[in-house]
């Protein structure tokens, strides 16, 4: 039975944010510390970071116990999400991004839903994009789902598919940790869903996620592009084609888009970029039949075949994808 007592872990990665986006690492810990829920332990991972965040993360660990700081060499974001994971030991895990701000609210919120629900095993949290204020959470709308509802609310675009603004029972990250692989966010949400048989949506903004022109996970794309193909390939014939043939459309979209959204970006040798189009060329024919024959829109379907030729054009990408919402 989930008490209010329970120790919830938050774990946060962090890699150079103070640099690029000032007090915005402050912001996001401030967030966390100052929660209505108290028995937090907060976990940053400092992800080698070459600026003043390293500094600022000792700082808040100098001020409260809650506070955990790890300084780490600089591997990427997913193994420092699963760093974090191997350091807590709270009951219950939540992940937040160091560029972002949690709802005061949040975490008592879901800890009290779940302690309602003892049969779910994950609450997922509404986000906003803009700088409104919060509003105060007095009666919290939700509503219980099975797993194959949360595998289509991803894919689909209904359910937020991100890895933070998630309060999981620390047995399913123990069930999927050391998997948190290079396309994180879609990766890492997709197994949580097929890890789990009851889940919890709350249909109110418990984060804000902070639009920013770049971000660190565009780093060093040539070597991570085709492990980020590698990862939904293997979801896709290990998962998705068996368990949710339903969703087999959404799903080969999601590997088209991740290959369109991030190819422009990709730059070094002749001989890699060619692998890496190659790849994707064998993934086409593959999966193509599939997806013409699944129930995804015709707007995707006319418009695959020219994103995936001329990746540049990816804008047209986010029309589609508001339009289909």
């Amino acid at each position: 039975m989930t008490k209010l007592t329970d120790l919830i872990s938050v774990v946060v990665p962090v890699w150079n944010i103070e640099s690029r986006y000032p007090h915005a690492l402050e912001d996001l810990i401030d967030s966390l510390v100052n929660q209505t829920y108290g028995n937090l332990e907060i976990i940053l991972v400092d992800d080698g970071s070459t600026d003043r965040s390293g500094d600022i993360c000792d700082d808040y660990a100098t001020r409260d116990s809650r506070v955990k700081v790890y300084h780490t060499p600089n591997q990427g974001l997913p193994a420092a999400r699963n760093y974090g994971i191997e350091k807590a030991v709270g009951d219950f895990t939540y992940f937040a991004d160091a560029d972002d701000v949690v709802h005061p609210q949040c975490l008592e919120v879901m800890q009290r839903i779940l302690e309602a629900h003892p049969e779910c095993e994950c609450v997922v949290g509404r986000n906003q994009t803009t700088n409104n204020a919060f509003q105060p959470i007095e009666n919290p709308r939700c509503e219980s789902h099975d797993s194959d509802y949360l595998v289509g609310g991803v894919l689909k675009g209904y359910v937020p598919l991100y890895a933070w603004n998630k309060l999981m029972r620390r047995d399913v990250t123990d069930r999927i940790k050391h998997r948190i692989t290079e396309y994180e966010d879609l990766d890492f949400s997709l197994r949580v869903a097929l890890s789990i048989k009851q889940f919890i949506l709350l249909d109110q903004v418990t984060y804000r996620y902070v639009l920013r022109e770049q971000s660190a996970c565009h780093s060093h794309l040539e070597r991570r592009l085709p492990r980020m193909l590698e990862s939904l390939q293997y979801l896709y014939n290990h998962d998705i084609k068996d368990k949710h043939p339903q969703y087999l459309g959404d799903f080969i979209w999601h590997i088209y888009t991740t290959y369109i959204y991030n190819r422009p970006s990709v730059v070094g040798d002749d001989n890699s970029i060619q692998q890496l189009e190659r790849s994707m060329k064998d993934i086409k024919k593959a999966t193509w039949g599939i997806f013409i024959k699944s129930d995804v829109s015709w707007v995707k379907k006319l418009a695959a075949p020219i994103l995936l030729r001329w990746p540049k054009l990816k804008r047209i990408n986010n029309y589609i994808h508001y339009k289909d919402m």
